[in-house]
């Protein structure tokens, strides 16, 4: 191990000093996510030892003390990641951490991100009752009938939405982070994109269009906070109890399975969704329901004449 005397330094005290330095760079929300995992599973069993003394064992007790194994894995690649800077900066002379680790068997219990509605038919009812408001009509329209991510919802503006040539540009996201909401470019670089608008989405965006400016402003013209919005939707839908429970995160992926059953090419709908590749929609985005599967057993059933 090192001698030097930055070898002294506690985990916490590196992890939230020097190593978060080397991230200023990355989004707002990604930084966030950094600092959850050493706050709330590296910290309480790590934070307190000196880097130099951090050794195999510990490591593997800290992973597996993780609640499942999804969050073993992240704790393994944030800690790899701190040790790694830490020895680029000379406080180490290897990483610990790049060894193999046993995560935890534990599955972690799915997190309610909302309903997936599949087919678009179904989509309908749930765009016609948010007539009434709307807010929420505009956070339905670019999320079922678009499939825009959260962020990129809230980072429209109506100059972006050409009517005449029924298309949205898509070059901005406004997301929550550290400091609160900040404006910045899309998740990737093919996130930058036009894609057309659905007739119905361009005829209700015409009756909604408000000319220039934000699409989602806050009450002192800047715009609304994500998490506040995300926050009135779920209020409506409380009030709607007999609609698909849907959230903005689970809008953008009944889009891309609607699209899947509606016989559109993945390819396509990757390009539409702004992804870097096929596999992420494939992988990622397109969820089939049990209600299809049974229409797939059918086609078995006939090849088997019962």
């Amino acid at each position: 191990m090192a001698d030097s005397v930055g070898s002294k330094m506690i985990l916490s005290e590196f992890a939230n000093g020097m190593y978060m330095q080397t991230k200023r760079g990355l989004r707002g929300s990604t930084l966030r996510t950094y600092l959850s995992t050493v706050r709330n599973h590296i910290a309480p069993h790590m934070g307190h030892v000196e880097l130099a003394d951090i050794d195999y064992a510990m490591v593997q007790e800290t992973i597996y003390l993780c609640a499942s194994r999804h969050i073993g894995k992240d704790v393994h690649i944030t800690l790899r990641g701190i040790l790694t800077v830490a020895v680029h900066m000379g406080l180490l002379s290897h990483n610990v951490a790049e060894c193999d680790f046993v995560y935890p068997e534990r599955i972690e219990p799915p997190r309610s991100t909302g309903a997936i509605v599949a087919t678009f038919a179904e989509h309908r009812p749930i765009l016609e009752r948010a007539q009434d408001v709307p807010r929420i009509e505009l956070m339905m329209i670019f999320g079922l009938c678009c499939g825009l991510r959260k962020g990129e919802i809230f980072g429209l503006e109506w100059q972006d939405i050409d009517l005449s040539a029924k298309e949205i540009n898509i070059y901005q996201s406004y997301t929550c982070g550290l400091g609160g909401p900040t404006l910045h470019p899309p998740k990737s670089k093919m996130g930058t994109r036009t894609i057309p608008l659905p007739k119905y989405a361009c005829a209700r965006l015409a009756e909604l269009h408000q000319g220039k400016g934000i699409v989602f402003p806050g009450r002192k013209r800047n715009r609304e906070n994500p998490t506040s919005a995300s926050n009135r939707l779920r209020t409506w839908f409380t009030k709607n109890p007999d609609l698909p429970q849907v959230t903005l995160f689970s809008c953008r992926h009944s889009f891309a399975t609607a699209c899947v059953l509606a016989g559109i090419p993945l390819e396509h709908i990757s390009a539409w969704l702004g992804h870097c590749s096929v596999y992420v929609t494939r992988k990622a985005y397109v969820k089939l329901v049990l209600v299809d599967l049974h229409k797939d057993v059918s086609k078995i059933d006939a090849a088997y004449e019962l």
